[in-house]
């Protein structure tokens, strides 16, 4: 199927199937609870987000039953609307926590058997196929290297994003049906301050790659060298020719060299991509005070406001989100390849 779109490169279709092959294979490691993990999680995306709906009709109803109250009564409270609303909203509460942990206890199965059982035999598996003349090579070191550094909590954490890519979608799907009652066009401007944040962010990540990439063998030597150092049978004969000082400085200086382009690589992500961030946050602030005109012009209940405002905030989250993580798992992907 990814041979019929001609716009993706022969390197992005290697990518999209070798993620959706370890997304097979966290899913075969316990298919049952896999989907029902992930069941329980789209359902509490939806709950979370009617809930909007329903507190927003439960404090219209409540103001229109105290406005018509002269005093309090709990027996006229407790067959107001207000109260069945309050209910509701108490089952709404019970659902969404109890899919919560059922959906933590599955997912804590599943990353257990994964990375204890079905990720290590899998690379047993394939080392098992190879011969003598390939494991020796250095091109394998340095792949077996990346494998077992990044790709088990690579593909794991592919698994984890691939789901909350669709339960974000869940919640700006649902966001955006309420708020085009108000006005068509006041979802876009929940979305689209959004885009340059992610761009910004998935162009520090690719660099980022790209650098660790460049010191696989930087990163072989100093822990080659903490090996050697910290090897107890290796101790008498490295006190005798009292070499710790020298492997303690020759490792010292990669490792500094080293943090330094990984801290560097961070604050360009962290630090300047705030400014990203903060732009894009005033353009939606502006964008929500439209939110209280169109109140006025169209008068809104308070129940409605409040409902738009929540809708409003998690559109622009769960698009941040949504977009986010699909960068996340492209950056993943290319560890997965290694795999």
């Amino acid at each position: 199927m990814l041979n019929n779109l001609p716009f993706l490169t022969h390197q992005r279709k290697k990518k999209i199937a070798n993620t959706f092959q370890a997304l097979k294979l966290v899913y075969d490691t316990a298919p049952r609870a896999a989907i029902f993990e992930a069941l329980f999680f789209f359902a509490d995306a939806f709950l979370v987000m009617y809930e909007i709906k329903v507190f927003g009709r439960f404090l219209d109803e409540t103001v229109t039953y105290v406005t018509s109250q002269a005093e309090f009564s709990l027996r006229t409270y407790l067959a107001s609307s207000s109260f069945k609303y309050f209910l509701f909203l108490f089952l709404i509460w019970t659902l969404v926590n109890f899919f919560k942990s059922v959906k933590q206890y599955l997912q804590k199965r599943l990353q257990t058997i994964f990375n204890n059982q079905v990720f290590p035999n899998s690379i047993i598996r394939k080392i098992s196929s190879l011969n003598m003349g390939d494991v020796e090579s250095s091109e394998f070191q340095d792949l077996f290297s990346n494998v077992n550094t990044y790709a088990a909590s690579r593909i794991w954490d592919t698994y984890i994003r691939s789901r909350q890519v669709i339960h974000s979608l869940i919640k700006v799907f649902s966001a955006m049906v309420f708020i085009v009652e108000i006005h068509p066009l006041l979802s876009l401007g929940a979305i689209v301050p959004v885009i340059p944040d992610v761009v910004y962010k998935y162009g520090t990540k690719k660099k980022k790659r790209g650098f660790l990439e460049g010191v696989v063998e930087k990163n072989k030597f100093i822990k080659n060298l903490y090996r050697q150092v910290t090897r107890l049978r290796n101790f008498p004969e490295l006190k005798v020719n009292k070499t710790f000082d020298f492997l303690y400085k020759s490792r010292n200086s990669v490792a500094e060299e080293l943090s330094e382009g990984v801290l560097r690589k961070e604050f360009d992500q962290y630090i300047k991509g705030f400014s990203f961030s903060f732009v894009g946050q005033l353009v939606f602030r502006a964008i929500l005070v439209s939110l209280v005109a169109l109140t006025l012009v169209r008068d809104l209940t308070i129940g409605t406001f409040q409902a738009a405002f929540r809708y409003m905030l998690n559109l622009y989250d769960a698009s941040l989100y949504f977009f986010d993580r699909i960068s996340i798992i492209g950056a993943n992907a290319n560890y997965i390849c290694d795999y």
